[in-house]
């Protein structure tokens, strides 16, 4: 009795679906009729699949997944997803066998597959790629190979093992005919005496050789001297100051030169306004190198009386030559100034004009003005005081110079 309730029960309960299905049986009774399931789809918290038909929101509704990407199963129950950028890493990739690489080799599209690349590592050797063929070896790299003699020089740039002295280019440098040189071949084919750089000191300061500097040639000039001052003239006189000198000057060359102090010599001032002479040049130097003493001063121009002889103004005395610890290829004293004179029993005449040298030119002092050397290392004129003249000062000589040629 209790197996027949339960089967009208189920009976009872099958028919508020709408649904038809086939009879049931429970415990070898079988209900007769039509079942209908109005409840459709059934919820996967039922049991169902939450979906009416087979697709992807059915797949979707199971597993609860919603990323995008490659699916991986992580272990028992668990799954993650990998991007579908860049998302399986090497490591996730079917090894491959040594000395291989992906690629394609057919000569048209085709899928990736794994290309041999053949052993390829002695001096002499190259690896080739042939289209539509791949990878080979090319053993026979020679001088005739890359083409020409001193290209076989460059089997050094292919084998670090590479032994031996690289042939020079066999063209002239500068050529339309000219090898491919590497900087060495330059560096060889230029000669000694390659210059590296130039340092020019016009102040004070410290000489550091450029890297690569094996010989120097060095130009020094020690400073000039300033013009003497003229005193002041009544209407029957005049007064004549002395020039200054250039300062000294050479040149010497230096084996493998290191750092070296430069003192710039400054210039000789001129003499005051009145009978004052000119002060003396300062010293030039670079260390021992170059030692290059400055001009003297021009004497001071006294007021004098006109007669009928010539009145000078005479110019000072050079100063010492240089010296050099290394080679004096050529040293000089500073260059006399010309002397100042007026004519016969007149004011008319010349001031005294500076010297000069090899940088700079000695300037011819002013008619009661002052004038100032021009260039490096010379020196200043005197001053010409005509007649019933106020006093006036000497001019100004010029600082000295180093001027350092680097070579290789």
């Amino acid at each position: 009795m209790k197996k027949l309730f339960a089967a009208l029960l189920v009976l009872a309960s099958a028919s508020v679906f709408a649904q038809s299905y086939p009879s049931p049986t429970y415990n070898n009774l079988t209900v007769q009729g039509t079942v209908t399931l109005t409840n459709h789809p059934l919820a996967v918290s039922s049991g169902g699949t939450g979906a009416a038909s087979a697709s992807g929101t059915t797949l979707d509704n199971i597993t609860g997944f919603s990323g995008t990407g490659f699916l991986t199963r992580t272990g028992a129950g668990a799954y993650a997803f990998q991007s579908l950028t860049n998302g399986i890493t090497y490591a996730n990739l079917a090894q491959a066998a040594a000395n291989t690489v992906l690629g394609n080799a057919t000569g048209a599209t085709a899928n990736v597959a794994a290309l041999a690349v053949p052993n390829c590592s002695t001096s002499s050797s190259a690896l080739n790629w042939t289209s539509a063929s791949g990878f080979s070896c090319n053993t026979a790299i020679n001088a005739s190979t890359l083409g020409g003699t001193a290209a076989a020089s460059y089997a050094l740039l292919a084998s670090p093992t590479f032994t031996g002295t690289p042939a020079a280019p066999t063209a002239a440098l500068a050529t339309n005919t000219t090898q491919i040189a590497t900087t060495a071949f330059v560096i060889a084919n230029a000669g000694t005496g390659r210059l590296l750089n130039v340092q020019v000191f016009t102040s004070s300061g410290t000489y550091t050789p450029t890297t690569g500097t094996n010989s120097a040639i060095i130009y020094g000039t020690g400073a000039g001297g300033g013009g003497g001052g003229c005193a002041a003239t009544s209407a029957s006189q005049v007064a004549i100051a002395g020039a200054g000198t250039a300062g000294s000057w050479g040149v010497a060359r230096i084996i493998s030169p290191t750092s070296q102090t430069v003192t710039i010599g400054a210039a000789g001032t001129g003499g005051t306004a009145g009978a004052n002479a000119g002060t003396a040049g300062g010293q030039t130097s670079i260390g021992t190198y170059l030692v290059a003493p400055g001009g003297g001063g021009g004497p001071a121009g006294s007021a004098t009386t006109l007669t009928n002889a010539m009145i000078y103004g005479s110019p000072a005395i050079p100063g010492a030559a240089p010296t050099s610890s290394g080679t004096l290829l050529y040293g000089a004293t500073g260059q006399w100034g010309i002397p100042g004179f007026s004519t016969y029993n007149t004011p008319n005449g010349f001031a005294s004009t500076g010297g000069s040298g090899p940088f700079g030119t000695g300037t011819q002092g002013g008619i009661n003005a002052v004038v100032n050397a021009s260039g490096y290392g010379s020196g200043a004129g005197g001053c010409y005081g005509y007649a019933s003249g106020a006093a006036t000062a000497g001019g100004t000589g010029r600082p000295g110079l180093v001027i350092v040629y680097e070579y290789n």
